[in-house]
């Protein structure tokens, strides 16, 4: 008698479970995850994102200056290598990111000694990432200034002309390792 009970509640158990729709949060939540994009994805699905920023536009408008010419080339180039890339002012300079701000124009100094420097960064906050040695810089334009932190000096337009291709590799090395 006890036998017939305990199987009669396994069949009904098991009626009751096959009935069930998938909806608990387990199948929710594995349903779900195909269809999640990287934030790279989803930049690059909503169209070009690497639009001119209207205010980098403005800044750069505001700029002026002899160096203007090599800060416009620079910034046209970073923003060429991918649709993924999108510009901001951070740091009271325009800043270029993917999913994590990855460059920056130094300015500061940049308009008093005649050069435009590029740093190459790896976000506002620290991560343990090593880009010395694992970035391929072959023309030896960067300048180590930490183990995640590296400057590229374009001094004229002659310097300018001869880093943009070299520089446009160690971008994409650069986004590649973040």
């Amino acid at each position: 008698m006890a036998a017939e009970r305990q199987t009669k509640r396994s069949q009904r158990n098991n009626k009751t479970r096959r009935a069930r729709p998938a909806t608990t949060k387990t199948a929710v939540r594995t349903a779900s995850v195909g269809k999640r994009k990287s934030p790279a994805t989803r930049s690059a699905a909503a169209g070009p994102s690497s639009r001119p920023d209207p205010q980098v536009v403005a800044f750069l408008a505001a700029l002026g200056g002899p160096l203007r010419s090599n800060i416009v080339a620079v910034r046209k180039m970073i923003l060429g290598i991918s649709p993924s890339i999108r510009e901001a002012i951070k740091w009271n300079a325009p800043s270029f990111q993917t999913t994590d701000y990855f460059a920056t124009l130094n300015l500061r100094k940049g308009g008093t000694d005649g050069a435009v420097r590029l740093i190459l960064h790896t976000g506002a906050k620290p991560k343990n990432l090593t880009m010395r040695g694992a970035v391929a810089d072959p023309d030896g334009i960067l300048q180590w200034l930490a183990k995640d932190r590296a400057m590229v000096t374009i001094d004229d337009s002659e310097d300018l002309n001869a880093k943009l291709k070299p520089l446009a590799e160690v971008i994409r090395g650069w986004i590649s390792l973040m």
